[in-house]
This record gives structure tokens, sequence and C-alpha cells, in this order.
């Protein structure tokens, strides 16, 4: 939504037109009247109504617009109209709302954010719970994501369940780990019997076995992986071209506990076994349809959201390369003041040359 400044010659004609066209009963419109009066400075018993008769409106304009009048109201430094209009246009709960103004402002004044992001998590809405949780780990404060995460989890939450089990692998609390991953599972099964969702159901295995190379049982992650290449991938009706080797893929995991369960196999001289879980993990994020590039061309990113830090290895790491892993000092990743959205990302690589891994900023 492109609104003219107050006192613009275009005003009034603007006004008019939008009014002639909200009049005529367009859900669009009704947003766009009422979000252009809110923009304008206009009293609330002028553009109220107008929000509030979009409720139930399924129209796709419908929605555009409310983003569109979201996106200029944040902007504008002025969350909690945004959030005023989201909850009387009735598109979201009072939950939903303040995630949803916590993801914008968090782009424009992410030191600001936590407030909108606790208040989405005060609903004991699940996402809410989990997105607040990754706020915080982003910001350098893990330990308090944890009881966020359990409690979507308690909730009965799939998502919330994964969060946690990663949570509980990074302070090395296996049997809680796990048996988080386990009720995720559950919970997919149990979607997917309701509403035939088997790309959920694979992609929760999936993230079972990540959770149990976390936790170092590489037998439990080839137990989890097989289940679900044994589910039957749904394709998209959209036509993609899957004909480019895949060649870099990113996976998102607690580092920590990915490196330490690396380190575990190589100090078993079971180096095999690591870069075997390497090539495992890069297979399954592709699609079934999918060119896989050649082995010694596959990078995996374990990327860690919660550091702002990624480690780039390739899945037919050198036995130097994993052997180097126990020597890694991995940079704590949490900023000095709490901007988790200022796209700052250290990265590891393996340096063949030095022979050493090696941190670029």
């Amino acid at each position: 939504m492109t609104t003219p400044p107050a006192g613009d010659s275009d005003v009034p004609d603007r006004e008019a037109k939008l009014r002639r066209a909200a009049e005529g009963g367009d859900p669009a419109a009704w947003i766009e009247l009422g979000g252009w009066l809110l923009l304008n400075g206009r009293p609330a018993h002028e553009y109220r109504p107008w929000l509030r008769k979009a409720r139930g409106s399924q129209l796709n304009g419908h929605h555009f617009a409310i983003e569109f009048l979201l996106d200029d109201l944040v902007a504008a430094g002025r969350p909690d109209d945004a959030f005023e209009t989201l909850v009387l246009s009735g598109v979201s709960s009072d939950g939903e709302a303040a995630l949803r103004v916590a993801r914008r402002w968090e782009r424009h004044r992410p030191q600001e954010a936590e407030a909108w992001y606790r208040r989405a998590a005060r609903a004991k809405d699940p996402a809410g719970l989990i997105a607040y949780g990754q706020w915080l780990e982003k910001a350098g404060r893990s330990e308090e994501a944890g009881p966020l995460y359990e409690e979507a989890d308690a909730l009965g939450d799939r998502a919330g369940a994964l969060f946690a089990g990663r949570w509980y692998a990074a302070r090395g609390r296996r049997e809680q780990s796990l048996a988080a991953a386990g009720r995720a599972v559950r919970r997919a099964e149990e979607l997917e019997a309701r509403t035939y969702g088997e790309n959920q159901l694979r992609t929760t295995l999936f993230d079972a076995g990540d959770v149990a190379f976390l936790c170092g049982d590489v037998d439990g992650m080839a137990e989890w992986y097989a289940r679900a290449e044994a589910v039957r991938y749904v394709r998209s009706p959209a036509s993609v071209d899957w004909t480019t080797a895949a060649t870099t893929l990113i996976v998102s995991v607690a580092l920590v506990p990915f490196v330490q369960a690396l380190v575990g196999l190589v100090a078993q001289d079971a180096h095999e076994v690591a870069r075997n879980a390497l090539r495992r993990m890069f297979q399954r994020r592709g699609h079934p349809d999918a060119v896989v590039a050649e082995p010694g061309q596959r990078i995996l990113v374990a990327r860690d959201f919660s550091r702002e830090l990624a480690l780039h290895i390739r899945t037919e790491a050198s036995d130097e390369a994993l052997e180097a892993l126990a020597r890694l000092d991995l940079p704590s990743g949490a900023p000095d003041t709490p901007a988790p959205d200022e796209g700052h990302q250290e990265t590891v690589h393996w340096n063949a040359a030095r022979r050493r891994w090696e941190v670029r900023r």
C-alpha cells in the first residue's frame, strides 16, 4: 500500500476512490480505506468500522491489503496500530497478531521486538512460544528458551517437541532429547492419519533422526531415516525443474552437539561412520527427484540459528579434517546486544592448505 503524505493534493481524490470501492462491497477496499484513514491520522471512529467490516472476508485481495498495511504501519513505527488492525479485521487472534507484529518489528528495531514476542508467548499458542524461544536463543539467552519449548511440547505441538529435543541435546540430556523426538513423530503420525500429511510425517522422521545424531545415536538416526524413506513423498502439483545438481544443502542443528557427535565417532576410529552420517543428512534434504552432485562436491552447511554460526563440511571430509574438529573452538555466536535479525553470521570452513578449521566473518 502506497500512502501519500497528509496534505498532498492527491489526498482527497485518493480517499474518494477508496470510499467508492469500499462502499461498492470490495473487502480489499475496506482494508485499504480503513488503513488509509489510520495512516493519515483520522480518528478511530472513522477507520475502525471499515477494518471491522473486513472480518470474515476470505478474498485474497483482503489479505494482500492487510500485508501492505502492516508493512506501512510498522515501518512508520506504529506496531500498536498494526496489532489493532489485525485483531479488528479478524485476520488474527491476539497471540497470532502479536507474533506477526513481532516479526516485522524485529526487522526495524530488533532490540525492541522482545516485548512483542513475549506478548505472543503469553497467548500460550505453540507458534508464539517457539518464536520467542528462537528470538532468545539468537539473543544469546538460550537457557531462557528451553522452558518455552517445553511448554509448546506440553501443549501437544509437533514442532515444540522437536525444538525441545534439540535444546535437550545441546545440554547432554540424551534421554529427554530422544523422548521428545519420539513424541514429535507420534504427533506427526496422528496428523497423517487425519489429513494425509505424508510429507510432514516424512520430514518429522528425518528431524527425529537428526536429534538422534545430536545425541550420538547413529543407529537411532539410521532407523528414523529408514522409516522416513519408506513414507510416500507427495509431489506438489507445481512444475519444478530438479535437473540442476545440488552441491550445498543447509541443515538447522544445535552446532555444539553436532560437532561433539562427529568427534565422538572419530574418537572411536569410526571416520567412515561419521562420513556416512553426513552423506545421509545431505541426501535426505534433497527432493526425491533432484539430481545430486558428485560426492566430492557435496557440502553440508550445519547452521545453528541460535548462534548465527554455520559449519561448512564436505560429506567426504578427510580423516584429518574430522580429527581436527576435536580442536575446534567454536565462537559464541551471541551478539553483545540482542539484535537477532541483523544478518551477521560467522562461518567455519576447513582450510586444507593450513590443515585447520577457520572462522570467517
